[in-house]
């Protein structure tokens, strides 16, 4: 009996940290981030993103947080998604677009300001996204610079 649950922790041991070094390889491709408008003072933006997943692995994305953050510095956008459940097949591409709505009033009017002037017909700054996105209860980073387009 005793070899039977040592077997069986020396399985489970192997699945984990097989699935782990799985999950590291996985590719977070940000294609663009997509100005949506501004409408009653809210800034509508789309992050598109293809999830590579090279390896024979299935597993869930269940948390997602991320910033937009201006070349400034300023906060523009928020994706928080606590309780996300999208399954990610193994050697594929998951294509995945979330929202974002920002309140542009509660960041003050320097904000508003300073989004109206990019998005009023100037050139549109590079964006970076900046967070965590956990799979299978592993966090990954995230922190890459992505162009805003309209």
């Amino acid at each position: 009996m005793p070899i039977l649950l040592l077997g069986g922790a020396g399985f489970a041991a192997y699945k984990t940290v097989n699935l782990s070094s799985s999950i590291d390889k996985i590719k977070f491709d940000f294609k663009d981030i997509v100005y949506k408008g501004i409408k009653s003072f809210v800034l509508n933006l789309n992050v598109r993103f293809d999830i590579v997943n090279p390896s024979n692995n299935s597993f869930t994305i269940d948390f997602i947080s991320l910033d937009l953050i201006l070349p400034n510095g300023k906060v523009i956008g928020q994706i928080r998604q606590p309780n996300f459940n999208k399954e990610i097949t193994q050697t594929g591409i998951s294509t995945l677009t979330l929202a974002s709505k920002t309140n542009l009033l509660s960041g003050g009017m320097a904000l508003v300001n300073e989004v109206l002037s990019f998005f009023g017909g100037g050139s549109l700054p590079n964006v970076t996204v900046k967070g965590d996105i956990r799979a299978n209860g592993i966090l990954l980073p995230i922190n890459e610079i992505v162009k805003l387009s309209k």
